[in-house]
């Protein structure tokens, strides 16, 4: 690390975090040969790898203690971090800072509180040097600027906030609420810190002089966080205007430069004493960028890199750079479609004005006039269970600085981790069997997995193939798209993550692409002898083959009192219009249902019933049909925000009171059903109806109204070299370890002995851990306005329940074009312009079209 010149640290001494998560698609190569299944050799696993050297931020951070990383600086081959948090002080609750510094392999670590006022500069001096250890004038240039004084609150005799809290006896209950907040963190040349600074005051002592002030300020640190100077900037305090500072700067001649956008748009200059200049115009161009802003970062060389959208079109953004002493801009780049979809941010920009940023599964680049970015780094191929790192620090084509948050989900807290990253040669990687892991999103837990595995494993190794980052504003299904193209051409991942919602899995079956899971299950020597829910499998399976790994599911059905619809688990939609008409005047059949949301049911739950998934065979034009369009017609108007938001902006409390006695007062018949957990059904039962249930499902005419749906859905490739290796890796979704873990609080087990440990939890009163003894409360649930304890599940509702589930073998149907399809034709029936029939006979036509042209 010794042999970085301190030029290249010069040159990133502009380099300033704003923090993002964004994603982009690079060119990998993965499956392009391969009808059947991957077979890729080992180069893929190698590409991208970076070796971390963590920094020990537990030896200065409190366990139990959330802070947060605000910025991330680089200067002098030192890495400084300002951190975050929420604490007490003189019994009063306001944000903390404080300054980490390091050098850029984590070593010498210290930690500095952040001053934040001359009273703390004068506490500093007196207090252990050993604890907060001022620099003096030390490592810094032109660090003599003096201290200037905080402005007061107010123009009479109203002191400032630390004088009132000075003066104020002990036992006076302080009337009043104050915070500080600190933004825009910068380290310039000569390592001075600068950030903006917001103090908000309020005093409500006085009920006839409320006192409401907003201070704001430019503060000045050096790298061992003591304050060399604040100055005000009433300038941008004026009441009547609204002002934001958009980036700090630090000038090569040691100033620094405000660029400021708002209600006005201008530039201020403040030297090294803190001296502020008037603000002067900038470019009007840049004005005009500003006032569509996505976000800035600063450069080298005094330039400032400016991201905007269209004031047409949020999704056109375009990338300028900023001359501050030209006061140029420019010319505008188009910023890429797909990253535009998936990039908050921009992390830094590099010694060579190339864009850094993190995706969901890495680091991207990205060179302005490039078509698209390239990947630098990959967190699976470099052992990383890391979801977004937040910073990205570069110091050369092979080291970076990175800071990550760590979520533990066991304790429900995160933490702060980094480190140095090193890129490693692919020499220098050991070769392995590589089996990639495709889809359009990859679950937390399965990447956390991957990285599990590829450090255990000595033979085989996975990468990822995330078709997300193909998506754009202009096409959120590209992903399925390139995926499908990939599969039917010959690159079918060994893993494939499956979603019912844009694939097609009777096509890759036909196609003869998928392994057969009933195969696998039944040579496995535990598996083969566990028993599962075959009903949620039957569902599933495609001319009675099983092609998929199923780990959980819910059911979505439609349920009414019983002492209404009787104890039946089926019927049509002239049955439940006849016993609606049993109920009181007004009644409604689904509650505050619109039409959109009317055939959005339908498809889901029926889609089958009018597309033959195994042949193709479309039946819009039935009688079955028509008399559901029919229904539609009657229900209200579609409103741009749905069926429950119309509701409650006609009448918010009226609507939530009578939402939630609708069932029990017998107003509304039926109501929607997402069976995810058999907790989840007390509150349905025993709350929303408060009397026993029947699960009628949606009427229809073929004999089945409830569907079984999948959470996740995976597969292997038929035709995979490493098939066996696949099936090793994936066959943990299915066994009892994972089956019982806390992944099933919120949907339901395929594996039956669990599936029954979780029904008769819902028998029993729910329970907490009050520090390592479980205690009981109770189930409560609102009704008109009145929260009610209601009971568990008795066990003949269980029973009843647990039946219902073990009979539902259809599977919900998903097609988004199908769906836009018949929204796009139902219009000319709703106002009359064509008949139901004629109607019914357009949507068959086109969607039958639409099927041939996918199959």
């Amino acid at each position: 690390m010794k042999k970085w010149k301190r030029a290249l640290s010069m040159a990133l001494v502009a380099v300033m975090l704003l923090g993002l998560c964004a994603c982009n698609r690079s060119k990998d190569g993965i499956g392009s040969n391969n009808p059947k299944g991957s077979n890729v050799n080992s180069e893929l696993a190698k590409q991208y790898v970076y070796r971390m050297q963590p920094f020990d931020f537990a030896s200065i951070m409190k366990e139990d203690e959330d802070s947060y990383l605000q910025n991330a600086m680089v200067f002098d081959n030192h890495v400084y971090l300002i951190m975050q948090k929420y604490g007490e002080k003189n019994g009063r609750w306001d944000y903390e800072y404080s300054l980490i510094s390091m050098d850029m392999e984590g070593n010498d670590m210290k930690t500095y509180k952040l001053q934040r006022t001359m009273e703390d500069v004068g506490e500093a001096d007196q207090e252990d040097k050993a604890e907060q250890t001022p620099s003096g004038e030390s490592g810094t240039e032109g660090n003599a600027g003096a201290i200037m004084p905080r402005t007061e609150i107010s123009g009479e005799d109203l002191a400032s906030t630390e004088d009132v809290e000075a003066e104020m006896p002990e036992e006076e209950v302080y009337n009043g609420y104050e915070s500080t907040y600190y933004n825009n963190f910068q380290i310039a040349r000569g390592g001075r810190i600068y950030a903006s600074k917001e103090h908000y005051f309020e005093d409500y002592s006085d009920p006839e002089n409320y006192v409401s002030k907003t201070e704001r300020f430019l503060c000045c640190w050096d790298t061992e966080g003591k304050l060399l100077w604040e100055s005000p900037l009433d300038m941008l305090t004026q009441e009547d205007k609204w002002y934001s500072i958009n980036a700090i700067v630090g000038l090569e001649n040691g100033n620094v430069l405000l660029l400021i956008n708002g209600d006005e748009s201008g530039k201020i200059t403040v030297d090294k004493d803190g001296n502020l200049s008037e603000m002067r115009p900038v470019n009007e161009k840049l004005t005009e960028y500003m006032n569509h802003l996505v976000s800035s970062v600063t450069m080298p060389k005094d330039q400032i890199l400016v991201v905007y959208y269209t004031q047409e079109n949020y999704e056109n953004q375009y990338i300028v750079t900023y001359d501050v002493k030209s006061d140029s801009v420019t010319e505008s780049f188009p910023m890429p479609k797909n990253m535009v979809y998936n990039m908050g941010n921009i992390s830094s920009v590099d010694a060579n004005g190339d864009i850094v940023y993190c995706a969901n599964q890495g680091i991207y680049k990205y060179h302005v006039g490039d078509t698209e970015p390239t990947q630098i780094m990959s967190f699976v191929n470099s052992d990383l269970d890391i979801n977004s790192m937040r910073t990205v620090l570069p110091i050369d084509d092979e080291h970076f600085v990175g800071i990550y948050t760590v979520y533990d989900d066991v304790t429900y807290r995160s933490s702060t981790e980094g480190g140095l990253f090193t890129k490693v040669a692919p020499e220098d990687i050991p070769d392995k069997q590589v089996m990639v892991l495709g889809g359009n999103y990859i679950p937390r837990d399965l990447r956390k997995r991957v990285v599990e595995y590829n450090k255990s494993s000595d033979t085989h190794r996975i990468v990822l193939k995330d078709y997300s980052l193909y998506n754009t504003y202009d096409d959120y299904k590209a992903a399925y798209t390139q995926m499908n193209n990939d599969i039917i051409s010959g690159g079918m991942p060994d893993i494939l993550i499956v979603d019912s919602y844009g694939m097609s899995i009777e096509n890759y079956v036909s196609k003869g692409l998928l392994a057969n899971i009933d195969e696998l299950i039944a040579k496995d020597p535990e598996l083969s002898k566990t028993e599962f829910l075959d009903n949620v499998f039957e569902a599933a399976r495609v001319n009675g083959k099983l092609y998929e790994i199923l780990p959980s599911f819910y059911v979505m059905t439609y349920v009414g009192k019983t002492s209404l619809v009787g104890d039946r688990t089926q019927w049509t939609m002239e049955e439940a219009k006849q016993v609606l008409s049993t109920m009181p005047e007004g009644a409604q059949l689904f509650g505050d249902m619109r039409r959109g949301g009317f055939f959005s049911q339908v498809m889901q739950m029926c889609g089958s019933d009018f597309i033959d998934v195994s042949t193709g065979k479309c039946n819009f034009d039935s009688p079955e049909f028509i008399s559901l369009m029919e229904y539609a017609k009657e229900l209200p108007e579609d409103t741009d925000g749905g069926d429950i938001a119309y509701a409650i902006e006609e009448d918010y409390d009226n609507w939530y009171a009578n939402y939630q006695s609708q069932y029990r007062e017998n107003r509304t018949l039926l109501s929607n059903c997402y069976l995810s957990s058999f907790e989840d059904m007390v509150y349905t039962i025993n709350g929303s109806f408060g009397e026993d249930v029947s699960y009628v499902g949606f009427p229809n005419s073929s004999g089945q109204g409830s569907v079984v749906s999948y959470n996740y859905e995976y597969a292997l490739a038929a035709g995979s070299a490493n098939l066996d290796a696949a099936w090793e890796f994936m066959r943990y979704y299915l066994t009892e370890e994972y089956q019982s873990s806390d992944n099933f609080r919120w949907q339901l087990p395929v594996n039956k002995a669990q599936f029954d440990k979780q029904a008769e939890r819902a028998t029993k009163k729910p329970t907490y851990d009050n520090d390592g003894k479980e205690e009981e409360y109770d189930y409560t649930y609102w009704i008109n306005d009145e929260s009610i304890v209601i009971d568990p599940l008795n066990s003949q509702q269980l029973e009843k329940l647990k039946s219902f589930v073990s009979t539902v073998t259809k599977r919900a149907y998903y097609n988004e074009d199908v769906q836009n399809i018949i929204n796009e034709e139902m219009d000319a029936f709703y106002k009359g312009q064509k008949s139901a029939k004629d109607v019914a006979g357009i949507i068959q036509s086109r969607a039958q079209i639409f099927v041939n042209e996918n199959r």
